[in-house]
């Protein structure tokens, strides 16, 4: 048996990459205000 298996759903892994797409871009749109005030 492998020991890497891949999950049934990897919609999971889709799901983390755009959380942290969002929080990127959050922290970018945050430290752009902040500079900004």
């Amino acid at each position: 048996m492998p020991l890497l298996q891949i999950p049934p759903y990897p919609y999971i892994y889709l799901f983390i990459f755009l959380f942290l797409l969002f929080e990127s871009i959050s922290k970018r749109i945050r430290n752009k205000y902040y500079k900004v005030i």
